[in-house]
């Protein structure tokens, strides 16, 4: 136990304690449950589906109770086992509750891939945006000792930008995003206030993500789509557009490459 803390301070339900007990329900053994080093995880189920498709994911048996279910993924074809794919609802209450139990049994490496509104000219549809920080706007932060800021691993982060960019991918920005936890109270003003602080994306989960990972000790990076736009008077969709689809396929093989090929998988 740390120095100075006593059991009163941590949370009297654990995360392993929890899984372990629904997951007996099917007849998975904490042995089973064991993870990979490396998981992918997005709140967004179609996104899910195309990670699992392209990364040739099988269910983890073990985690099947979950929905949907976890999926784990091998690198060239040699049955070791590389990493996994898991999908959770959206918000920072449930990335974080996901990010606690992945962490409990193995995850130590977690890239979050998600959606963005874009603020201001700079971020298109389909656009990439790889987030130095996130401003918190969420309550789930400060209960992981966050700050009004909150930050990738910057190794893992520093990486990725590089491999993206040795790949040719363009249009990868590096503004700041602000992580809400009230999407239909985006107001002109919030929006205005938001932009002269240079924060070019809002979404629901990048800032908690930051805060939970470095408060269980593991490493974290997020990579967003530009997939809608907020500005002073109005909201734009972008979701279905030929752009947003294209730049998704061409971004998702490239990070598949270098994930299969990187350091932090080995």
């Amino acid at each position: 136990m740390p120095k100075g803390l006593s059991r009163t301070d941590f949370g009297v339900l654990s995360p392993r304690k929890l899984v372990e007990t629904l997951a007996r329900k099917y007849g998975a053994s904490p042995e089973d449950l064991r993870l990979p080093d490396t998981a992918i995880v997005t709140p967004v189920y179609p996104l899910y589906r195309r990670l699992v498709r392209l990364f040739k994911g099988e269910p983890l048996k073990a985690w099947a109770w979950k929905y949907p279910p976890f999926s784990r993924f091998n690198s060239g074809g040699d049955g070791i086992c590389q990493g996994m794919i898991g999908c959770c609802p959206m918000g920072a209450p449930n990335i974080a509750m996901t990010l606690e139990e992945l962490s409990a049994f193995g995850v130590r490496s977690f890239f979050f891939l998600g959606f963005a509104g874009g603020i201001g000219a700079e971020g298109k549809p389909g656009d990439l945006v790889l987030p130095p920080y996130a401003r918190v706007g969420e309550g789930t932060s400060r209960y992981y000792g966050g700050g009004p800021l909150s930050f990738p691993e910057r190794q893992l982060y520093d990486t990725l930008k590089r491999g993206l960019a040795n790949e040719g991918v363009d249009f990868v920005h590096t503004f700041p995003v602000y992580t809400t936890d009230a999407l239909y109270r985006e107001t002109g003003k919030m929006v205005k206030t938001l932009s002269d602080l240079g924060i070019g994306g809002v979404d629901m989960e990048t800032s908690a993500f930051f805060s939970v990972c470095k408060a269980l000790s593991v490493r974290a990076v997020a990579v967003l789509w530009i997939s809608d736009h907020v500005t002073l008077d109005r909201w734009e969709p972008h979701f279905y557009e030929a752009s947003l689809k294209g730049a998704i396929s061409t971004h998702l093989k490239v990070f598949q490459k270098w994930l299969l090929a990187a350091d932090c998988l080995k």
